[in-house]
């Protein structure tokens, strides 16, 4: 940023008034801004939890405290000013919330900051409005380094981003480890028992001269994932997604009713427009790691007999599809 900018005297001017003053009740607007980018990102929706919202928006109201300062006394914060947003940063980390969703939100809380002021704005502000530019510019470049470098500070040694995460935690339980340590350092209640859900999205045939299904299956994966996206708003915190290479597997808390799980999932059906089969089984925490060997080995029954798409769940569909197996077998 100019040095004159910062060595000029006084806060940035608009509408005959300090600047700032349009943004002086933060917490409200903090926590519409946390709402906000909840509702429309997946991902943060599925952390969430009244904790992790709550200091979400102490983040966002010190980001929003040092842009205050920057606007009143032309000043970018030092190091010790970002003391907390350090610490919060570093307890995001631990929860698993991804470093994208928390520099989103610093987007959001600085977009929307600078709206707010502009509101104030009026004729004669033209000269002001670079300076404005300028200074929220800078003050984002500080704001996306400092919290990058606190995030990756979290991280154990020779870990990779995304390792020490949520995906790590399911991770631990698809492989049959204990995910209690995990999960206490990641401040995450384990519930007692999880509906493994396993979802496929129907191959097309390959085209006649076609080399290979490469097409098809890309196709597959991003219905499958926008299916599994469709899922997650629904369930929101009460769902935790398996990482790759497991595609299409989630973990949804507690015992839903299996009525309303395949009234999402025929949502998400029409959403992306191709035939999906799902198959659940519910299970302990400790048998987490079985159900999903489970339902891997019913989803391969289910495409090599062409089974119709539709939701199965283990305790009444397993004797069916064997049935089924059968008669198709003895058929052939």
């Amino acid at each position: 940023m100019s040095p004159a900018l910062l060595n000029n005297p006084g806060p940035l001017m608009l509408g005959g008034k300090p600047a700032s003053t349009a943004v002086y009740d933060v917490i409200p607007l903090a926590s519409d801004l946390v709402d906000h980018l909840s509702r429309a990102n997946p991902t943060l929706t599925s952390l969430q939890t009244e904790a992790v919202r709550r200091e979400l928006i102490a983040v966002i109201v010190q980001g929003l405290q040092v842009g205050i300062q920057l606007l009143d006394h032309r000043k970018l914060p030092t190091d010790q000013e970002l003391d907390g947003i350090h610490t919060m940063t570093v307890q995001q980390a631990l929860k698993g919330v991804p470093l994208s969703a928390i520099l989103n939100l610093t987007n959001e809380g600085i977009s929307t900051f600078r709206t707010l002021i502009l509101s104030r704005a009026d004729a004669e502000d033209s000269a002001n409005l670079g300076d404005l530019n300028e200074f929220l510019f800078a003050l984002a470049q500080r704001l996306h380094s400092f919290i990058s470098i606190s995030y990756l500070s979290a991280l154990p040694a020779g870990s990779q981003l995304g390792e020490y995460s949520a995906g790590a935690l399911v991770k631990a339980m698809l492989d049959g480890d204990d995910p209690t340590q995990l999960a206490l350092q990641m401040g995450v209640e384990l519930a007692p028992r999880y509906l493994v859900l396993r979802l496929l999205v129907n191959l097309p045939p390959i085209r006649p001269g076609a080399r290979n299904g490469n097409h098809q299956r890309i196709q597959a994966y991003r219905d499958l994932s926008v299916a599994q996206s469709k899922i997650a708003a629904h369930f929101g915190s009460a769902l935790l997604e398996a990482p790759a290479p497991q595609r299409g597997l989630v973990l949804i808390e507690g015992t839903p009713d299996w009525g309303t799980v395949c009234e999402v999932i025929q949502r998400a059906r029409a959403t992306v427009g191709v035939e999906i089969t799902a198959i659940a089984e519910n299970a302990a925490v400790r048998d987490i790691a079985a159900a999903q060997a489970t339902t891997h080995e019913l989803a391969q029954l289910v495409r090599r007999l062409r089974l119709p798409a539709r939701s199965y769940r283990m305790e009444d569909s397993r004797s069916s599809i064997n049935s089924l197996g059968v008669a198709q077998a003895a058929t052939a």
